[in-house]
């Protein structure tokens, strides 16, 4: 009884965390997107192409990513029962997978984070 009513205190909590992430996620992901778009109004101004790179690194590489392959990932684990006899396995296999993916989404923001960097000193 005591366990139950720590996880269903615990739901609010977790409804909330996921909600603040979503948004974030979201807002990060369409300002990427909004970056990437702004350079068919300035493709005449320097780093115009950066712009448009690093926009569409940062949209695809994490936005995108994250929605299509992370996000699956996190919701099957989440639906494994930490005390089965299968668990260790099944974390096993969402670890193998997810550690990799979590390397290319990483690749993808910080190229993201140097061309618009390099962007924004363009002359």
């Amino acid at each position: 009884m005591a366990v139950e009513r720590e996880n269903s205190a615990n739901i609010p909590r977790k409804l909330l965390a996921r909600s603040t992430a979503a948004i974030a996620l979201l807002v990060a992901g369409l300002l990427s997107f909004a970056v990437a778009a702004s350079t068919i109004w300035t493709w005449d101004q320097p780093g115009a192409g950066l712009r448009l790179a690093g926009g569409l690194a940062n949209g695809i590489g994490s936005f995108v990513f994250t929605m299509a392959f992370h996000i699956p990932r996190n919701n099957t684990l989440d639906k494994i029962d930490p005390a089965a006899s299968d668990a260790p396995a099944k974390w096993s296999d969402f670890y193998d997978a997810w550690v990799p993916g979590n390397h290319v989404r990483g690749a993808f923001s910080t190229a993201a984070v140097i061309l618009l960097m390099l962007a924004l000193t363009a002359d």
